[in-house]
């Protein structure tokens, strides 16, 4: 039961990495302050998402992953996979800045551990909330605003 606890624990304290920052952290709107230089914005070409590839989550915030979740985005923007145990489907979609955005899921209802569920939970959690994404070398970097990262490889 400690065990089952702590890792629930872990998983939503890993998730909230993903959740952007609230409204009391956004920044002021108004001038710099005098005399501070506001560095000059380079700007980055985006990236093409590597569409109708399945994505294989390999690392959840540094720990290694067991277990079979992945996902796809297909030529519709049409993204699936498996969650752990459930299988799910949402509208994916690679926005400017390297961004992904997903709508409304739906999911599969099986029966599952807690602790797949809270997996699952955690996993479509840090898809669901607006992460920055990156193909370093091959494989895919999925970041949350606060420091979450998924890792994922392709799957043949």
């Amino acid at each position: 039961m400690k065990t089952t606890k702590t890792t629930l624990l872990a998983l939503a304290a890993a998730a909230a990495l993903f959740l952007p920052a609230g409204a009391d952290a956004a920044p002021k709107p108004g001038k710099p302050a005098a005399g501070a230089q506001q560095p000059a914005a380079i700007p980055q070409p985006d990236k093409s998402f590597p569409t109708r590839i399945v994505w294989t989550l390999y690392s959840f915030n540094g720990k290694p992953v067991s277990g079979e979740l992945n996902f796809l985005i297909d030529e519709n923007n049409r993204g699936s996979g498996s969650a752990g145990c459930n299988t799910w489907s949402a509208t994916m979609v690679a926005q400017r800045g390297q961004r992904l955005a997903m709508g409304p899921i739906a999911i599969t209802k099986k029966q599952c551990s807690k602790e797949v569920t809270q997996l699952e939970f955690g996993f479509l959690i840090a898809l669901r909330s607006g992460p920055y994404w990156d193909t370093v070398g091959p494989d895919l970097v999925i970041k949350g605003e606060k420091g979450g990262e998924l890792k994922f490889r392709r799957s043949l």
